[in-house]
């Protein structure tokens, strides 16, 4: 058959599969962005958000990085993903917790949480990946299951250029971005987004989120004075 390049016609259960082998992986833990930089998210969330009170959910959660840097602070947290893998390797690293609250597989949509019942809704580095018939149903679960008032944390690249990262399998020809990102977002779009699904802005912020080290202050000073373009959009939003 003759090589040619095409792209992926990503489905659900490709995309759980992708992020199987990824999780079941112990050598790609220090690549997920809720270890590399969870707690400068959180320590930025916290100016809007008050972590300590009522339940919180992490959706899309992965293998548990950011549960359990929630948990650690003393955050009532539960955790959910379309992943088997993610939720074995949340289990695990969470068994015996006090604040954890449990870890949920799905397999579509609507999650079995009752309407309301979570205070905080974290959605990082996750809505870049849901496909395109996913991404209205995904977010109106999100408002159905954040109390109003509670608050939603997302994070996604900036104007993410999507050509940038697209690989080409030598084997079959298929094109995908390198870790499967489906939509590309910036500061108005996703506020706009939000809106119509019932969340009224706190705060965006785009930023480019480094993990803590004593080099962090430096490498900002210089992005500024460079106007480096700013990688990460970090939206805060009110549940109306």
């Amino acid at each position: 058959m003759p090589f040619g390049v095409h792209d992926v016609v990503w489905t659900r259960e490709k995309a759980i599969r992708f992020w199987n082998q990824l999780a079941a992986r112990d050598t790609t833990e220090d690549s997920y962005f809720s270890k590399q930089v969870g707690d400068l998210v959180l320590d930025l969330a916290e100016k809007d958000v008050d972590l300590t009170r009522g339940r919180i959910l992490d959706f899309g959660c992965g293998p548990g990085f950011l549960v359990e840097k929630l948990v650690n602070r003393g955050a009532l947290t539960e955790a959910v993903d379309f992943s088997p893998a993610s939720i074995e390797a949340t289990r695990k690293r969470l068994a015996g917790q006090a604040k954890f609250a449990g870890a949920t597989e799905i397999q579509a949509l609507p999650t079995p949480y009752e309407d309301a019942r979570f205070d905080t809704v974290f959605f990082l580095e996750t809505i870049e990946h849901l496909l395109a018939d996913e991404l209205e149903p995904t977010v109106a679960e999100l408002a159905r299951i954040t109390k109003p008032g509670g608050s939603i944390v997302i994070t996604t690249r900036n104007e993410e250029d999507l050509e940038k990262d697209m690989q080409i399998c030598p084997d079959c020809g298929c094109k995908f971005h390198r870790v499967q990102h489906q939509s590309s977002w910036s500061a108005t779009s996703l506020t706009r987004f939000m809106q119509k699904h019932g969340f009224e802005v706190e705060r965006t912020r785009t930023l480019t989120l480094r993990p803590y080290s004593r080099w962090s202050q430096v490498f900002d000073l210089v992005s500024t004075v460079l106007r480096t373009p700013k990688i990460n959009l970090m939206y805060v939003g009110r549940r109306r």
